[in-house]
């Protein structure tokens, strides 16, 4: 922020039709999920998508994709450098600041 300079930490367009060079070509759907997240955060490793079903762990450097095992009706905290979550039961949050 000091410099307000630019720079891309992950890229990923999820429209699966390509063409190059005037050939179509397949390229999956494994990021197709990310039209769904509406928030993201990061660790030095990972890029973290948030959306209504959970949250999906992306390795900056590899690629690979992990559906975290994480309840999302309630109350719950998860530890990126743990990995672990921790779930508040009997609690009501009202407001929420992180």
């Amino acid at each position: 922020m000091d410099t307000f300079e630019e720079k891309t930490i992950f890229e990923q367009i999820t429209d699966s039709r390509r063409s190059l060079l005037g050939i179509d070509y397949e390229t999956g759907d494994k990021w197709q999920f990310l039209d769904f997240h509406y928030a993201f955060f990061l660790n030095d490793e990972s890029i973290f998508f948030l959306g209504n079903d959970g949250l999906t762990q992306a390795n900056r450097f590899t690629g690979k994709t992990v559906k975290l095992d994480i309840p999302v009706k309630v109350l719950t905290r998860y530890s990126v450098s743990e990995g672990e979550a921790y779930t508040y039961e009997d609690i009501v949050a009202y407001d929420f600041c992180g």
